[in-house]
C-alpha cells in the first residue's frame, strides 16, 4: 500500500496510527451475530411483556383484567415491529391477536373467557381466576410474541401476516408459554412463602 506521496507502508503503521481502526475491524460483526443479537432482543421483549400479561391476569375486575392484557399484547407488537423495522398497524394488530385467540379452539377460548368471568363471585371467583388466569394471559402472549417474532424474522409484515400459517407453531408456544408462566408462578410463591 502507498500512501499520497508514493511512499510504502505497511497494515502495521496503519494500525499504529489508528489503534481505532484496529479495534473496528476486530468488532465487526457477522450477519449470524447481528441476527443472534436481534433474535435475544425480541426474546427479551416477549420474556417481559408475557410477565406484564400474567399480572393483568390478577386484576380482580372480570373483563377489565381482558382487557388490559389486550393492550398489553398491542403494546408488545408494538414493541417487536419497531426492534424488526417493521411498520406498525394497530387494527391489524388486533385482527392478528384475535385470529390466533380464535386458532386455540373453543376449549381454550372458553377457558380463558371464563377464567375471567369467574371472577364475579365474590371471593372464590376471584381466588379461581387468579390461580388460572395469569397462566392463560401469560401463554396466549408469550404464543403472540414467539409467532410474530418468526414472521418478522422471516421479512413479513403485519400486511401479510396469515394465522392459519401459524396455527401449529403458535398452539406449541401457548403449551411451551404455560408451562413456563407455571414454572415461573410457583419460584414466586415459593418465594414468598419462604419469606413469610
Amino acid at each position: 500500500m502507498a500512501n499520497s506521496t508514493g511512499n510504502k507502508i505497511d497494515a502495521q503503521d496503519v494500525d499504529a496510527a489508528d489503534p481505532d481502526s484496529a479495534a473496528d475491524a476486530a468488532a465487526v460483526e457477522t450477519p449470524e451475530d447481528l441476527l443472534g443479537a436481534r433474535r435475544a432482543g425480541a426474546e427479551k421483549i416477549v420474556q417481559n411483556y408475557t410477565w406484564m400479561s400474567a399480572g393483568s391476569g390478577l386484576i380482580p375486575i372480570p373483563m377489565v383484567d381482558a382487557a388490559a392484557n389486550l393492550v398489553i399484547q398491542l403494546a408488545m407488537l408494538r414493541r417487536l415491529s419497531k426492534h424488526y423495522e417493521v411498520p406498525y398497524s394497530e387494527n391489524l394488530g388486533k385482527a392478528a391477536v384475535v385470529a390466533l385467540f380464535s386458532s386455540i379452539g373453543g376449549i381454550g377460548a372458553a377457558q380463558s373467557i371464563a377464567g375471567s368471568v369467574v371472577k364475579v363471585v365474590p371471593f372464590f371467583g376471584t381466588v379461581l381466576g387468579a390461580a388460572s388466569v395469569p397462566v392463560t394471559f401469560g401463554a396466549f402472549t408469550f404464543g403472540v410474541g414467539k409467532v410474530f417474532t418468526q414472521h418478522f424474522e422471516s421479512g413479513g409484515t403485519f400486511v401479510d401476516f396469515r394465522a392459519e400459517a401459524y396455527r401449529r407453531y403458535f398452539e406449541d408456544m401457548y403449551s411451551r408459554g404455560k408451562s413456563m408462566v407455571k414454572r415461573g408462578k410457583s419460584k414466586i410463591t415459593g418465594s414468598a412463602a419462604e419469606v413469610a
